[in-house]
């Protein structure tokens, strides 16, 4: 199963029609432990081989947010699509009090995958070095790379240059950065 947030929804119903599914994307409501509800949609697929073909072609895998490896010769536009669509499933960008500082935020349980993450930024982007915050769950480690508003310039204006999709819905959180 694939869930991600209401609003992402129709990243759900492309890939149904892309993969020609029949099955339902479904929603629920979740109550949070701070009493809020969240809302989710679900695609639940039951066919093997569309299980196994997103698993050897897409690298979608159970608790992928933990023992995702990163990918290996990418060029620099196949890296920098790769980091979007990793950012729109695994990332944030927030604003700070003052509306005028950003900060982003990446996730995951995989240190490799992090480092071949922010090494691809600084390259492609000129972002500078973030900062890594480690926290131990269980028996795993999740890391957290935090960049401030003057590397999301740079990333910003990196994704300008490009025709990548990205859901809107995070991305034009930047669109009152002045990039000058």
């Amino acid at each position: 199963q694939i869930e991600i947030q209401v609003a992402d929804r129709i990243v759900l119903d492309n890939l149904k029609k892309e993969l020609n599914y029949e099955g339902n994307v479904t929603t629920r409501d979740r109550v949070k432990k701070s009493g809020t509800i969240s809302s989710t949609c679900r695609l639940q697929v039951t066919s093997n081989q569309i299980v196994q073909d997103l698993m050897s072609k897409y690298n979608i895998t159970p608790k992928k947010s933990l023992n995702l490896e990163p990918p290996i010769r990418l060029g620099n536009e196949e890296a920098f699509s790769y980091i979007i669509g990793y950012i729109d499933g695994n990332g944030s960008i927030n604003t700070g009090r003052n509306a005028k500082l950003f900060s982003l935020s990446i996730t995951s349980g995989s240190f490799g995958l992090i480092e071949w993450m922010t090494k691809a930024i600084y390259i492609l982007c000129k972002a500078d070095i973030p900062r890594i915050n480690i926290i131990k769950k269980d028996k795993s480690f999740i890391y957290t790379v935090l960049y401030p508003m003057y590397s999301l310039v740079r990333i910003k204006n990196r994704l300008g240059t490009t025709s990548i999709p990205a859901l809107s819905r995070k991305w034009s959180k930047l669109s009152s950065i002045d990039t000058d």
